[in-house]
């Protein structure tokens, strides 16, 4: 759970290494913020800018005592160091935005206590997180207050009123977008042949075979079909990608502040498309080949004297 965007300056995890080096003077740490040492005039705006420092005093306190150390803050789990534009990234804490990093093992030095309040625990994509539960609970049976998974909030989402009607409404989505798909390309590919009747026909008194006819008309259909879908799907991801975030506009606030903490990114179903395009297709394919078929079964002589 540790993504190489949650520190600023190296890989997470060569930042963490870093705790565990001994200083001559002082700890490693890893926060949110740096303290300000100064500020500089701008020379065109002649707008104060701070000027941060890597340096922190930290002072830990018991009732009976309390200790202060030199730090050097060697990474941010933040994307900015101003408050206005700041988004702090902490695993398995979605608001959190005021903290720091550092060797456990010191720090239980300090307290003379071993006591930790959560662990965490990264599962592989896949794995049976119930199992896990239940297997990290057997370990010691009376030392955890309580297990708990991302899963289980991630599931109760899922099984709640309000995924279901939004899983609903997209289901239906794709079944009308389906029916309306098979029906409108069969009424285009009937008119369209229609309106070819008179040419087949002239065709067919030159003495044009009518399979070349119908492999001809086959091959436009999927040409005319494949084209729509990269047109369409190209318009259809470009609209997706500039208007991914307007449903947070009716999420409400607390719902939009989690959200915006992480990237969201845009998932292109693939699948689904190929599903659907295949669809088309061969739906299309099918009412050409009936349609053409029919036309060219016709009297010639009669459809070029109707036509005419």
């Amino acid at each position: 759970f540790w993504l190489d965007y949650f520190t600023m300056q190296d890989k997470p995890q060569s930042s963490i290494a870093k705790l565990n080096e001994s200083l001559e003077d002082g700890i490693n740490i890893i926060t949110t913020f740096k303290p300000v040492s100064h500020y500089t005039i701008d020379s065109i705006t002649r707008v104060p800018r701070p000027e941060y420092s890597p340096f922190l005093d930290l002072q830990v306190f018991s009732p009976n005592w309390y200790n202060t150390t030199d730090c050097t803050i060697v990474d941010l789990m933040t994307s900015s160091l101003e408050s206005y534009a700041q988004r702090t990234y902490f695993p398995g804490e979605s608001d959190i935005y005021d903290f720091l990093i550092m060797d456990i093992s010191l720090l239980h030095n300090w307290i003379n206590s071993t006591h930790v309040t959560k662990f965490y625990v990264d599962l592989e994509p896949g794995a049976n997180y119930t199992q896990a539960m239940n297997d990290i609970y057997r370990i010691a049976p009376y030392s955890f207050n309580d297990v708990e998974a991302a899963y289980e909030s991630i599931d109760e989402v899922l099984d709640s009123r309000a995924t279901q009607s939004i899983f609903g409404a997209y289901t239906l989505n794709i079944i009308f977008s389906l029916i309306y798909l098979t029906f409108g390309i069969i009424i285009v590919t009937t008119v369209r042949v229609r309106s070819l009747r008179k040419q087949f026909s002239v065709l067919r008194a030159l003495g044009a075979e009518s399979k070349s006819m119908v492999v001809a008309s086959l091959v436009d259909t999927s040409t005319g079909l494949l084209l729509a879908a990269l047109i369409g799907g190209a318009i259809g991801t470009t609209l997706a990608f500039l208007l991914k975030d307007i449903p947070l506009l009716y999420m409400g606030l607390s719902t939009t502040q989690l959200w915006t903490r992480l990237p969201v990114n845009l998932i292109v179903p693939w699948p689904l498309i190929a599903g659907i395009t295949g669809t088309a297709v061969i739906v299309s394919l099918i009412a050409t080949y009936a349609v053409v078929s029919r036309a060219l079964k016709l009297n010639i002589a009669e459809e070029i004297q109707y036509m005419g």
